[in-house]
């Protein structure tokens, strides 16, 4: 009988589960370290930002902005010099806070970054100094924000308007052009002459372009150059209407704020002529348009020149005549269709001027009763001159004492100087007569003013307005 071989039985091994479960840890830790790289790493490529959470908004004493930005140093409209202490409090990306000083001319002084002392959950405390280049205006302006990671934006901008201690205007030795009619001056290149049509037109040429102009001039059949460029005064209904056909066509070049909070619009026109480059400045019921041509003053140049633009006082007396009187130390404006008399005679210590409005003189002709003058002013160098003054009395005790004169005490100021004011019949109408005394360096001054409603008042008491002692 035969042995049978048993035959072995088949065993399974079983995995090592604490290996396995090992290496699934790694496996899945390994991953996870990777994704955290892509998200900070290759997430910011892919234009992902972190949500930064946002804080309450508790803006606490001295600190002003918003959110995610707060100053406390400067504060607005405060008085800096390089360098600056910048400080507050941030909740940005990376705790960068960007910094931007420039200047009302648009220059940059300084751009600059602060590293708060961290981000994410609260707002943070940054502080630095600063410094900054000289600026070419007093007034500035400090930019607090931060760039995002996003698309490079500016955001959560905090803007802080400075005054600067110490600055350089970059125009101080360039010429001015002031209109005193329109109220506004502006400066311009030492290189540049003015060719002045009216207050109304007035062409700047540099003289170079002015020289090679007159020279084309002389040539027969030749046609000239045009200006650098021209300064312009328009009325509010024809400006508008250049203004919105531009704006319904699109062609607003720009639109800005100068240092002097002068808004400008500018416009570029086409043309198969050339270029040309309108800039709108309103002021009041009229429109200011300084305009070049492309082949002229470069665009930076021009843009400098804009700059300098600002409004100043209007002087709508700036065109009229001028009556000057150098013995007795005065002038006096009136209008160009005004005409002027004197009246003084060789038998009468005194001398008299007389002012006659167009209206006026046109009555006369007419036959029409009306006193000769509108305005007259009687001069003398002694009190005696005045009428029934034969006692020489001080002005303002004469003035009491006359039986002609109205004087009830009223003062009045002429040119720095006090004066007195007395009423007389007047020799046309049922209005009086406006009398004003002045005393001056020894001599005196009588202005008689003839009020009547069928002239203009308001042009009368004008023109006294401009009345001034001058220096001898």
């Amino acid at each position: 009988m035969q042995n049978k071989t048993k035959k072995p039985e088949k065993t399974i091994s079983l995995p090592n589960l604490p290996g396995i479960i090992i290496t699934v840890i790694l496996i899945v830790g390994i991953g996870a370290v990777y994704g955290l790289i892509g998200y900070l790493v290759l997430g910011i490529k892919e234009n992902v930002t972190p949500v930064i959470q946002k804080p309450s908004l508790e803006i606490t004493d001295n600190y002003f902005g918003n959110e995610f930005i707060q100053v406390k140093s400067p504060q607005k409209n405060a008085t800096i010099k390089s360098p600056v202490l910048i400080s507050g409090k941030a909740n940005v990306y990376e705790a960068n806070v960007r910094i931007r000083i420039s200047d009302n001319n648009k220059n940059i002084l300084a751009d600059d970054f602060i590293t708060a002392d961290g981000w994410m959950d609260k707002l943070y405390s940054f502080e630095k100094e600063i410094s900054y280049k000289t600026p070419q205006t007093k007034n500035g302006l400090i930019e607090i924000f931060e760039e995002s990671a996003k698309d490079g934006s500016e955001i959560y901008k905090v803007e802080v308007p400075v005054v600067f201690e110490e600055y350089k205007d970059a125009f101080s030795d360039w010429k001015v052009y002031r209109n005193e009619k329109y109220g506004f001056e502006m400066k311009y290149p030492n290189n540049y002459i003015i060719e002045k049509n009216s207050e109304e037109r007035i062409n700047f040429w540099t003289e170079d372009r002015y020289k090679l102009n007159s020279e084309i001039m002389l040539s027969k059949g030749a046609s000239g150059l045009s200006h650098d460029f021209q300064i312009s005064i328009a009325n509010e209904k024809w400006s508008k209407g250049i203004i919105d056909e531009n704006l319904k066509n699109n062609e607003v070049q720009k639109e800005e704020i100068y240092s002097n909070n002068i808004k400008i619009i500018g416009f570029l026109k086409k043309s198969d002529e050339g270029d040309l480059y309108l800039n709108c400045i309103q002021k009041n019921n009229i429109y200011i348009i300084i305009y070049k041509n492309d082949n002229s003053t470069s665009e930076k140049e021009f843009d400098q020149i804009l700059s300098t633009f600002k409004f100043t006082e209007e002087d709508e007396t700036a065109d009229w005549k001028v009556y000057r009187n150098e013995e007795f130390g005065f002038e006096m404006r009136y209008p160009e269709k005004w005409i002027i008399e004197d009246m003084s005679h060789d038998k009468y210590p005194t001398h008299s001027v007389c002012f006659i409005s167009k209206e006026r003189e046109k009555s006369k002709l007419f036959g029409e009763r009306v006193c000769y003058c509108d305005i007259q002013i009687h001069l003398s160098s002694s009190l005696e001159y005045l009428p029934r003054n034969q006692y020489k009395l001080p002005l303002k005790e004469w003035l009491e004492q006359d039986g002609i004169q109205k004087f009830k005490g009223e003062e009045t100021k002429i040119s720095g100087v006090m004066g007195y004011v007395a009423e007389t019949i007047s020799c046309d109408s049922d209005l009086p007569e406006k009398n004003i005394f002045l005393e001056f360096e020894g001599k005196q001054y009588h202005i008689v003013q003839n009020f009547d409603n069928r002239f203009s008042v308001d042009e009368n008491n004008q023109i006294l307005s401009t009345f001034k002692f001058i220096e001898k």
